[in-house]
């Protein structure tokens, strides 16, 4: 009996010594199912990696515009000191950049006041709503977006006219492309007691959306 268990033990032991040789030294062949092209030096493959790019869009840089000079309470918009549309200094428009690579919408939005219509008092025209914070009370005019603020003038301006909102459609991608938001201060249209636009500083917040366009 003490010999039968040292012929198994020692069966078991050699077993496992193969085993263990066996798994130390990988086959020199590769199964056909691989489909290695074999070459004097071994096998060969190629891997491919892949990196996905999502689409970014980005506004940012935001500045706020100077205090604009009004120079004619009396007057609207299209007197010289009451907007800086044919002024070239950039720091005298707001400014905000977009970084995209993907083609964009840039939509902007802002409040409106409703001004009587004179000739039809039925009727109001909206205004953007520069209000005065120290007064309560508000004159009108509109924005422009300007997609070179410097050093190009606004000749290739968008108006926003009354209605509060505007979108500059499909514009290329871009790095970092800076846009200006101009002023078009109208403060013959008031709502300050006397009909005249009071003294002090009128403000307009402009909300700008970037996104893709189509989306």
């Amino acid at each position: 009996m003490e010999d039968t268990m040292k012929a198994l033990l020692s069966t078991a032991g050699a077993l496992a010594l193969i085993a263990t040789s066996a798994a130390a030294n990988p086959p020199t062949g590769t199964p056909a199912a691989f489909n290695n092209t074999q070459g004097p030096n071994g096998s060969a493959k190629t891997v491919t990696l892949f990196a996905e790019v999502f689409d970014y869009v980005a506004v940012w840089g935001e500045e706020d515009s100077a205090v604009l000079n009004v120079a004619d309470v009396t007057t609207d918009s299209n007197t010289s000191g009451n907007n800086n549309d044919t002024n070239d200094a950039r720091t005298d428009k707001a400014l905000f950049t977009v970084t995209s690579n993907v083609t964009h919408d840039i939509t902007l939005e802002w409040e409106t006041w409703g001004d009587v219509n004179l000739s039809n008092p039925t009727n109001d025209f909206d205004q953007a709503n520069y209000y005065n914070s120290a007064a309560e009370c508000s004159i009108g005019g509109t924005i422009k977006l300007d997609p070179n603020p410097a050093p190009e003038f606004y000749n290739d301006a968008i108006s926003g006219g009354g209605t509060g909102t505007m979108t500059h459609e499909d514009a290329a991608p871009t790095w970092a492309h800076e846009y200006g938001i101009g002023t078009e201060a109208s403060p013959v249209h008031t709502n300050c007691p006397g009909d005249i636009a009071a003294p002090g500083t009128y403000s307009l917040d402009v909300d700008i959306t970037v996104s893709k366009a189509g989306a």
